[in-house]
């Protein structure tokens, strides 16, 4: 497969954007138009080639060594004939007992840790990942009746850990934890406290944007003219409003594509654009919340109690209703989608040109055709596609990052440094890259995402979007805000409220309820 990437034009979009601020448009402002990682250069997917033999990974241990106690003092691995046999307790998408292939991934991986460790066996047992049979509810239920039957390594969300860890159910791993482990940064914050690292990040639940890259050829696209100015280094104004007065439709500039990371982008790209206005719960999806908190918009207030800012809100409506009356964006059609998935299945039939997608999905139909060298019947991938993220006010890069970690339970010396062992080994880079890959979830290591047989370039886009990642709001916060978020830009398609100001007006009063 072959992408082509197209540099924005710097003198086309002086034009553009006089044109859009004679419509009216004072907010939009020359912005960011360069999505870091990706070159103009075309870009190949080819499987990577092996790292050098000095790029070691903190996590890959040798055979002999497979299990490293923190205090060599204080415990060593089973010797002789001991055996010890860990329980591994896991949320249902890892179930060994379903036939899955991130299942399949995983048992392979702790076959081959019971292969090189010395006398450990392994049972792996899938629990809940949410509610009364959940990782959580079980091992904060048994700790103090029925302690013999707790785990000794747990699969748990974010929240769940540090709530575990809370309750003191989990081993501190902050001395095992290397300082070149390279675990993205709001992965890691998600499983720490200010007293510890409970648990190493596993895998994580993201979304992101995709666009088409093909709606110009490339050989119409004119050079730009040697001693154009440019917006690049160019630091983006701040936007103070863009809810003055009534949205009035906008004369779409009908040009080259230029990269959609603002509004602006996306408005004067002319980007047809799907969107997942319609979910089944009536909660904003992460595309929704993530334009509203990487536009500058709070989610929660001093007192952690749930909060949202009128001026954020009327600017992203602001936005919507744009869209919606320059026809690049259906209400209709958004009404009827619920989640990011909807939107990406309706995009590869060859509606619209940027949608959301579960990055999972994205990037597992890149990997899937490196490494086949066309893409499998189930995860097409039909048109020139790149990456992006929720557009917002200024094209700042946002990602909502839904983090599972790894935790030790036991508090057994031995056993916790087999245990430990374990951690260690499905962390490595290309285990936590296989399994990850067969979840259609996300690394949380840069290294593992490497271990994937995608382009260099175009694995340091994704690298870039989960760097910049956010952690999902807490459970208090996270309902009442989406529910919020998604009544206003409810009201405002289906024409219940007749301006953003209105918009805004009807979320506030819903999240006060």
């Amino acid at each position: 497969m072959r992408v082509l990437v197209t540099r924005v034009l710097r003198t086309f979009w002086l034009l553009a954007i006089s044109l859009l601020l004679m419509a009216g448009c004072t907010w939009l402002e020359s912005l960011p138009l360069n999505l870091s990682g990706i070159s103009t250069a075309t870009l190949e997917l080819t499987p990577m080639p092996s790292p050098p033999a000095s790029s070691v990974d903190p996590f890959e241990t040798p055979a002999a060594t497979a299990i490293v106690p923190t205090d060599p003092g204080e415990a060593t691995p089973p010797q002789g004939n001991q055996m010890l046999s860990l329980q591994l307790w896991v949320p249902d998408f890892l179930n060994p007992n379903v036939d899955t292939a991130a299942a399949a991934a995983l048992s392979a991986q702790v076959s081959s840790f019971v292969g090189v460790a010395q006398n450990v066996q392994v049972q792996v047992v899938a629990k809940s990942d949410t509610g009364a049979g959940s990782v959580y509810a079980l091992i904060s239920t048994a700790y103090d009746v029925a302690p013999s039957i707790l785990p000794d390594v747990v699969v748990m969300n974010q929240h769940d850990i540090i709530a575990a860890a809370d309750a003191g159910l989990l081993q501190s791993l902050s001395s095992a934890l290397p300082v070149d482990a390279g675990f993205f940064p709001t992965a890691l914050r998600s499983v720490t406290t200010d007293q510890a690292v409970w648990a190493f990040p596993y895998v994580a639940k993201a979304e992101h944007l995709a666009y088409a890259v093909d709606a110009v050829p490339v050989d119409e696209v004119p050079p730009i003219a040697e001693g154009t100015p440019t917006t690049e280094g160019t630091p983006a104004p701040e936007v103070t409003s863009i809810a003055e007065g009534t949205p009035t439709a906008v004369d779409v500039v009908t040009a080259p594509t230029t990269l959609p990371l603002s509004w602006m982008d996306v408005i004067s790209g002319n980007y047809q654009m799907l969107f997942p206005a319609g979910p089944a719960d009536g909660l904003a999806g992460d595309a929704l919340l993530s334009m509203y908190l990487g536009s500058g918009g709070r989610a929660m207030d001093q007192g952690g109690q749930p909060t949202l800012d009128r001026a954020i809100l009327e600017r992203v409506y602001t936005f919507f209703s744009m869209m919606r009356d320059s026809a690049l964006l259906d209400a209709e059609v958004a009404l009827s989608l619920s989640d990011a998935a909807a939107c990406w299945e309706l995009y590869q039939t060859g509606v619209g040109e940027l949608t959301p997608v579960p990055a999972g999905m994205y990037w597992q139909s890149l990997v899937a055709r490196a490494s086949a060298g066309e893409a499998p019947p189930d995860i097409p991938l039909p048109r020139q596609t790149l990456p992006s993220w929720a557009p917002t006010v200024t094209g700042d890069p946002i990602t909502i990052m839904r983090v599972w970690g790894l935790a030790v339970v036991t508090q057994d010396p031995a056993r916790r440094e087999a245990a430990l062992g374990l951690v260690r080994w499905l962390v490595s880079a290309q285990h936590m890259a296989d399994v990850a890959y067969a979840a259609t979830l996300m690394p949380t290591r840069g290294s593992a995402i490497e271990a994937w047989p995608i382009d260099p370039e175009v694995a340091a886009v994704l690298s870039d979007l989960l760097t910049k990642g956010v952690p999902v709001l807490p459970p208090t916060v996270d309902a009442p805000v989406r529910r919020a978020l998604q009544a206003g830009l409810t009201g405002l398609l289906q024409q219940d409220v007749d301006s953003p100001e209105a918009a805004a007006s009807l979320a506030l009063t819903v999240l006060r309820r």
